[in-house]
């Protein structure tokens, strides 16, 4: 009799332990099975390059002998861009921005834009979501008809960006193209009194890969 009872005493502390084994191993969750962080902290000379496509719209002119403004004689045109980021520190970065693109007349004459620009951008950082602020300065290269030239261009520019992993992000930015057309005799499309600040909105998509 006294065999049976421990016996059965044996019996119920080997369900306990199995019962307790199977609780706690439900809690626990193998490493490889947690979610990867997607945050990154960057250093001096942490890289990274974007790649966007979009669209340029045209505002308008202001004359500036004259003070007054006037309509640009384009349709939005089609964009696409190349910029190669460096970072001095985690939300400080310097950039080059290579942008190119085409739209058209009225009459359907083409006007083709290349604007370079280097900027300066700072990182505002909440969680999985960036949100960059930047200030660019560069020179635009233009062909239109017969007649090209190169006007300095001012960007400045903000975005929003959603870390996909830790390498890649999907951005979406738009930017203020301020670009000062100085009227210039040895230009064919020279007039006096006709120097202008041309005002187009860029609005581009695309993905950053950091390196």
């Amino acid at each position: 009799m006294v065999f049976l009872h421990w016996k059965k005493i044996f019996f119920i502390m080997i369900i306990l332990c199995i019962g307790s084994s199977i609780a706690f191993g439900q809690d626990e969750t193998p490493a490889e099975s947690l979610p990867k962080s997607k945050s990154v902290t960057h250093a001096l000379g942490d890289q990274a390059i974007a790649f966007g496509i979009g669209t340029l719209v045209p505002l308008f002119h202001i004359l500036i002998d004259q003070g007054e403004m006037e309509a640009i004689n384009l349709f939005p045109g089609i964009k696409s861009t190349i910029q190669f980021h460096t970072y001095l520190t985690n939300n400080i970065i310097l950039g080059v921005s290579l942008d190119g693109g085409l739209a058209f007349t009225p009459n359907f004459n083409f006007y083709w834009y290349l604007p370079i620009t280097g900027k300066i951008i700072y990182n505002f950082e909440l969680g999985d979501i960036e949100i960059p602020v930047a200030f660019g300065l560069g020179v635009d290269l233009q062909k239109f008809l017969e007649g090209s030239r190169a006007d300095l261009i001012i960007k400045p520019e903000v975005g929003f960006k959603y870390k996909i992993d830790p390498k890649f992000s999907f951005c979406v930015w738009t930017s203020y193209w301020f670009i000062l057309q100085i009227a210039n005799e040895d230009q064919a499309d020279y007039l006096p009194g006709q120097s202008r600040l041309a005002n187009f909105l860029d609005i581009t998509i695309g993905l950053t890969y950091n390196f």
